[in-house]
């Protein structure tokens, strides 16, 4: 038992040593506040601009991964992420619509607090 304690405490040091982190195990469902309140698609554009500009684990995750974690943080169904993606890029006009208004409001919100 002794020496198990040790391996898996060599383990651990050398995953924080290279990785700056720790492996704790399969998360528990999260527990969140908060729920989803746009469109479906919106979310999908939103999981696609963020993976697809490596800002979660450093681009080293599968879509469908972020696509899970924010159904369960935010209590919502993503059924399709592929499908909804590519509904976003069928769009006529402003393909990236959410991520434009997240944009816009952000700016705008700025401008305000700056007079």
């Amino acid at each position: 038992m002794l020496l198990l304690l040790s391996i898996e405490e060599d383990i651990t040091a050398a995953l924080i040593r290279d990785t700056g982190q720790i492996y704790i195990g399969p998360a528990d469902p999260i527990s969140s506040p908060l729920k989803w309140s746009g469109s479906a698609i919106d979310l999908a554009e939103l999981i696609y601009a963020l993976f697809l500009s490596q800002s979660l684990n450093n681009g080293d995750i599968p879509i469908k991964e972020i696509a899970v974690c924010f159904e369960q943080f935010f209590h919502v169904k993503l059924d399709g992420v592929y499908q909804r993606f590519a509904k976003a890029r069928s769009r006529k006009k402003e393909r990236a619509s959410f991520i434009s208004k997240l944009l816009d409001t952000l700016i705008n919100r700025m401008d305000q607090l700056d007079g």
